[in-house]
């Protein structure tokens, strides 16, 4: 038996929109820009833009009407911690 303590947490479902994936991949830009550790700044770029591309495929299926099917599409979902 384990001496750490059982902690239960509970999820929330957070829906994420092009809108918002486009609004953290500018946050991703500037603080890349802002930052002086180059290898942080490189990686915040590389999550901005895959937030982008993450915004036109959301975007994309929006505009095919493929969007609907939200059971196939597990990544337009992120599940947090509920505080």
């Amino acid at each position: 038996m384990s001496n750490m303590p059982h902690v239960e947490e509970t999820l929330e479902w957070v829906w994420v929109d092009a809108t918002y994936l486009r609004e953290q991949a500018h946050r991703c830009a500037r603080l890349a820009r802002d930052c002086p550790h180059l290898t942080t700044s490189h990686q915040l770029e590389a999550i901005g833009i895959d937030l982008m591309q993450k915004a036109a495929e959301l975007d994309e299926l929006q505009q095919t009407g493929q969007g609907d099917n939200f059971a196939d599409r597990a990544n337009r979902v992120v599940t947090t911690p509920k505080k």
